[in-house]
């Protein structure tokens, strides 16, 4: 530790949150750019190293659990100002038809797959992955998702014969969506929540709907 650090503490350094945001020009940290499910082709408005945080969408009812939460991945990209990514994110239909991918200019294409049915959300190609889980099982009275991830939230609370869907995984500080379940004390279920949480099993359409993908980036250095 270099001499009078340790003496003098760090707070004499002025070492605080808004000193660090302004030597790496992290000015946006708090609102980053934010892709809820759908098509977009982001220009990159700052040239510098890019986090992109991303999840998949969760699923609905599969045929022996609740629905299973999406994936999550995390890549960091050095890019110049007027590149463009495509940005891809999955539905909150419970359906697969669209993944959440995203595509850079060197040809690096990091894919986080929807979940389906019994089977959780996976990732690949980015610098960190983390895979969705499976949600309560069919018939249990208490159908919280398995293995949340790291992060994530909980899944949700099952009551008679039904189940709670899966809570997405993510790293902190972001949280991914919690699984859907019955609310105590209202008498209802709700669905999954986005990003990536897995639907209810309840017998109605909305509590079965799963929490649909999404995409955060900002710059983390220039």
């Amino acid at each position: 530790m270099p001499v009078g650090i340790g003496r003098r503490g760090l707070a004499q350094h002025r070492i605080v949150k808004h000193s660090i945001g302004a030597q790496y020009s992290v000015e946006n940290l708090q609102t980053p750019y934010n892709f809820p499910p759908g098509s977009y082709v982001f220009t990159i408005p700052r040239s510098g190293y890019w986090l992109f945080i991303a999840w998949s969408a969760g699923s609905g009812l599969g045929s022996t659990n609740a629905g299973c939460s999406g994936a999550y991945g995390e890549i960091t990209k050095a890019l110049l100002a007027g590149q463009t990514v495509d940005v891809k994110v999955g539905p909150e239909d419970g359906t697969s038809a669209t993944n959440t991918i995203l595509t850079f200019p060197d040809g690096t294409v990091a894919t986080a797959v929807n979940a389906a049915a019994d089977t959780p959300g996976t990732a690949s190609g980015f610098d960190f992955s983390l895979s969705g889980s499976l949600g309560g099982a069919i018939g249990t009275s208490a159908g919280g998702g398995q293995g949340a991830g790291t992060g994530g939230a909980p899944g949700g609370v099952g009551s008679g014969p039904n189940a709670g869907g899966a809570g997405a995984p993510a790293r902190l500080p972001f949280r991914g969506g919690r699984g859907g379940g019955f609310r105590s004390g209202i008498g209802n279920w709700f669905r999954g929540a986005s990003p990536g949480g897995g639907g209810s099993v309840d017998g109605t359409v909305d509590g079965d709907v799963p929490g649909g993908g999404l995409v955060l980036t900002y710059l983390v250095r220039e």
